[in-house]
């Protein structure tokens, strides 16, 4: 899937935006996170956690709890980081919270019938989830049935390409033993017989997909899922109480005879249903489950005892437990919390990267809570499980995923643009690279008029003249990205437009009308119609940029950031605690909004816009925000560089982690600019001596706000951009310029014709760069000879 990375230099930042799943307040909720990122291509891809329905909010679906005895329509395909085509299947985390009684929720493809499963079951109070992975129906949408009257949320977390090796089934039940009369007695095994059967062939089967669901007559216990033949190991997928069912996703290794044994360690009822099977060739390597942490015995070298609250379990997973050294994409775990001095939930995530706002399970104060979870494998083979509430925690590896071969890429907008035979599949994506950069050369060029704004996707530039002016009439030009041919305009209605993004085959402009105020509208990029358009917000005249994470578009109107919904443009939330004063700046990430100006960082729950914490900065801000990395960097007026834990400090007001100028105290316009793999990337000038002053780009670290590298560069206050590996500059004497981001070296520089003028706006995707240059729109590219 093509990512569109969008610049806006000098007064407009850059915002790499990543949605994640809140966690949930009840105790008993076990949700399944699959971390951001993506794998190799031709397997499981996993997602940045993206909310697609949630009916507390009215997200993707009805506002209010969903009836009993009723079908939710979850919308996969061109949603939440889904493409709209090519996808097979898709890794779904599902939660029932506050239902009115005891039900069951059923996932399964739309098309087909309703099968005779559950995916999970809940008594009246609880919050309860379970990962499931669903086929994708007709109309490229799942179905979601419920029992019993309760709020619904669903999450995507990755899927599985057309052609990869997973089989994805409709849910049929291989077990039940309420039926068969055959109760489980305590620490005893039941065999299922799961080749030949529910769809799953009779040979070539590595592992099954499981949904295994235990309901308990007597007393507490847990179940484990093993390949049969093999020695029952000491691990454990699930944990049951007294008088309630839990229900579980383990994808099992199939064993001798084409089974896999269920052990119980206490007497209960078993009921398996079949979801889905992966080959013996396929990119996922099913294990003998193995217990490889422990924090009550220090089992694995980790601590013995409670982890504590707010900390983090650092694993290391390649190379042990019988997973490869390198090649690891993902794992497949089994998590438990257990013995927690209060409700608390636990997130699991690759070693390295900023902790997702979602929960891996949530647990009750002094019980017992299990969850499977698929966790990206960070570059150096690890795994982080955080806590939010001390607990003990043990951890089983079931198996891994490896990339496989790249398919034929798929195209999340085939067809929509110029004609049916214009695919525009990820065209030269892979090109921007110290390698070809060298090559950067000016392709075409579009006369604005004015100051523009450029979002490209797919081989499509999708470009806004007269950028902060009134103008009429103005209109939006889609252009070819590689040729600058023109496919198709839209003239839009009188008002001042600002920079947008595109989201679900949607572009999304943020406009302002005198004197009726700010808005947002939606623009179909098939029909090349206007789908939607907000009532103005009546005191709102900034109209500059807004910015889209998951289902979620945000948008600033000059004192208050308003949240609306992706889908028709209702407004979920705005903030309401603004003085009035202008801020400068917003981004999203983790599912945490973070806005900036007026003298202060204030950070909001990106799903409900309530506020989480805040800090306090010099009142006449300079740069930021840019979040990665688990950190929030600004720069105050005094050109110091402030780097904030993303996730707050406990309290209502925090402080910098770090503070930190690139030279001193004679360091002046310094601009944050991108941010990831530890690095962030800042541009500054050195005041010390006479003008004129050097400028410079320095590369700091994360953790600590040392400089790693610093090299010369003409940035002039310019904000740096970072892809393909490069770090890129926009520059006042009409150059861009490219820099190895490990190493700071220069690698191209490239002309921009045109006058220059501010603002200037440049958009970086799919071997293309736009940029605005006051009047004139220019394409480069840098194509393989």
């Amino acid at each position: 899937m093509t990512r569109v990375f969008v610049v806006l230099l000098a007064a407009v930042a850059m915002v790499a935006s990543v949605l994640g799943a809140v966690p949930a307040n009840a105790y008993v909720a076990r949700t399944q996170v699959v971390s951001a990122g993506e794998s190799g291509a031709g397997g499981f891809i996993s997602l940045t956690p993206a909310r697609l329905v949630d009916t507390r909010s009215g997200l993707g679906a009805a506002q209010g709890p969903v009836a009993s005895g009723s079908t939710t329509i979850v919308r996969l395909a061109g949603h939440g980081g889904i493409p709209s085509a090519g996808v097979s299947a898709v890794v779904l985390n599902v939660t029932a919270t506050a239902p009115s009684g005891g039900g069951y929720l059923t996932t399964w493809s739309a098309g087909s019938s309703r099968p005779t499963t559950s995916t999970l079951n809940y008594v009246a109070g609880q919050t309860v989830a379970n990962q499931v992975i669903v086929k994708v129906g007709s109309g490229g949408v799942a179905d979601v049935y419920t029992s019993s009257s309760t709020q619904l949320f669903v999450d995507v977390a990755g899927y599985f390409a057309t052609g990869a090796a997973y089989r994805p089934l409709v849910p049929v039940r291989l077990s039940d033993t309420r039926r068969a009369h055959a109760h489980p007695g305590a620490g005893s095994t039941t065999a299922v017989t799961v080749t030949g059967r529910g769809g799953v062939p009779t040979s070539g089967v590595g592992a099954v997909v499981l949904n295994v669901t235990a309901v308990s007559r007597s007393a507490a216990g847990y179940l484990t899922v093993f390949p049969a033949g093999a020695a029952r190991p000491n691990a454990s997928i699930a944990n049951y109480m007294p008088g309630h069912a839990a229900a579980e996703m383990s994808i099992a290794k199939v064993g001798a005879g084409g089974q896999v044994d269920l052990y119980s360690s206490q007497a209960v009822d078993l009921l398996a249903d079949v979801i889905g099977w992966i080959p013996t060739s396929g990119d996922y390597a099913p294990l003998t489950p193995t217990r490889i942490a422990d924090t009550r015995y220090g089992t694995g070298g980790v601590i013995k005892g409670r982890v504590p609250t707010g900390g983090v379990l650092s694993l290391t997973i390649s190379g042990a437990h019988g997973i490869p050294t390198t090649g690891t994409n993902a794992v497949e775990v089994n998590v438990t919390a257990t013995g927690g001095t209060g409700p608390g939930y636990l997130t699991t995530y690759p070693t390295g990267t900023t902790r997702p706002v979602a929960s891996t399970l949530d647990y009750p104060s002094g019980g017992t809570t299990a969850n499977s979870a698929t966790v990206k494998v960070s570059a150096d083979g690890k795994i982080n499980v955080y806590v939010s509430r001390a607990a003990y925690l043990w951890v089983d590896v079931v198996g891994y995923f490896t990339p496989q071969p790249s398919l034929t890429p798929v195209d999340a907008w085939s067809q929509g643009e110029a004609d049916a035979a214009n695919t525009n599949v990820n065209l030269g994506e892979s090109q921007l690279t110290a390698a070809t950069a060298t090559r950067l050369h000016t392709a075409w060029t579009i006369n604005a008029h004015g100051p523009a704004a450029a979002v490209i996707s797919d081989g499509v530039a999708y470009v806004v003249p007269n950028v902060g002016r009134t103008v009429d009439p103005t209109s939006l030009i889609a252009t070819n990205a590689v040729s600058g041919a023109a496919l198709w305009s839209l003239q839009l209605p009188l008002g001042t437009f600002g920079s947008g993004a595109i989201t679900g085959g949607k572009l999304l402009l943020p406009y302002a009308q005198a004197p009726d105020g700010a808005g947002v509208l939606a623009v179909d990029l098939k029909s090349h119609k206007i789908l939607w358009r907000t009532s103005p917000i009546r005191n709102g005249d900034y109209a500059e940029r807004l910015v889209v994470s998951g289902e979620t578009a945000y948008f600033n109107d000059g004192a208050n950031l308003n949240a609306f919904d992706v889908s028709d443009g209702h407004l979920r939330w705005a903030t309401t605690d603004s003085d009035g004063t202008p801020f400068i700046d917003y981004a999203v990430a983790g599912g945490t909004l973070f806005r900036w100006g007026g003298g202060q960082l204030r950070v909001y729950d990106a799903t409900t816009g309530n506020f989480l914490w805040s800090a306090l900065v010099n009142p006449l801000d300079s740069s930021g925000p840019i979040v990665a990395d688990g950190r929030v960097y600004i720069v105050e007026t005094d050109n110091e560089v402030d780097a904030y834990d993303a996730s707050g400090c406990g309290a209502s007001v925090c402080q910098p982690v770090w503070s930190n100028r690139p030279a001193g105290g004679y360091a002046d316009h310094v601009t944050v600019g991108a941010a990831a793999g530890g690095q962030l990337i800042v541009s500054w000038r050195d005041q010390e001596g006479q003008s004129p002053w050097p400028s410079y780009l320095s590369s700091l670290s994360s953790a600590t706000g040392k400089s790693t590298w610093t090299v010369a560069a003409p940035v002039d206050g310019a904000r740096p951009a970072r892809a393909g590996g490069l770090v890129w500059l926009l520059v006042n004497n009409n150059e861009i310029q490219s820099y190895n981001a490990s190493t700071g070296a220069h690698i191209s520089t490239a002309t921009v014709p045109g006058a220059w003028g501010y603002p200037q706006y440049v958009a970086i995707a799919d071997g293309s760069i736009v940029v605005s240059t006051g009047g004139t729109v220019v394409g480069l590219r840098a194509e393989t000879p």
